[in-house]
């Protein structure tokens, strides 16, 4: 498998493949520009009407970017707090898939395992601030998480977060 350059490139590697007899099949891998026009993404529009939309107010959008969020249990009321510099919609589909398949690898699909929640319904989703880039967010969510000391982070998240705020 190489980086696909251009046709005329890939038929003098083939020529040389013929020529050595050197058996297989050329695979070229598509730029990673290709690679993320080419890739699915869901739909995601200002306002479009989807649960989350519904959920999180008139004032902010599953396509919204750079966005500190709050999930919180309806079970025993305990909160989570995330960052996401990509659509929140992405976010939210992967913290639903780790709950769902209850991966580890999310403190919300840990939570799961101590209470009994069925899937992501389960949780209110709030958006606690939206920031303009990566640096800001970040910031952001550490402040976010000195304050409120949400109880279903990992311990490792809370404890680092007040050296970062503290800088600001």
């Amino acid at each position: 498998m190489i980086p696909f350059i251009n046709d005329t490139c890939n038929r003098r590697i083939k020529n040389v493949m013929k020529k050595y007899n050197i058996s297989g099949n050329l695979i070229s891998k598509p730029n990673v520009s290709l690679e993320k026009f080419l890739r699915k993404r869901p739909k995601m529009t200002k306002d479009c009407g989807c649960e989350i939309c519904k959920d999180i107010g008139p004032k902010y959008s599953c396509a919204d970017r750079y966005v500190v969020y709050q999930y919180t249990c309806k079970t025993c009321n305990e909160n989570y707090i995330g960052k996401t510099s990509r659509p929140f919609k992405i976010r939210h589909q992967e913290h639903k898939s780790s709950i769902k398949n209850n991966t580890y690898n999310s403190a919300l699909s840990q939570h799961r395992s101590k209470h009994p929640i069925k899937g992501i319904q389960d949780f209110i989703i709030q958006f606690l601030s939206k920031k303009s880039n990566t640096r800001d967010v970040t910031i952001e969510e550490s402040k976010c998480i000195r304050v409120n000391k949400p109880e279903i982070n990992r311990k490792n998240e809370i404890n680092c977060y007040p050296l970062i705020a503290s800088t600001t």
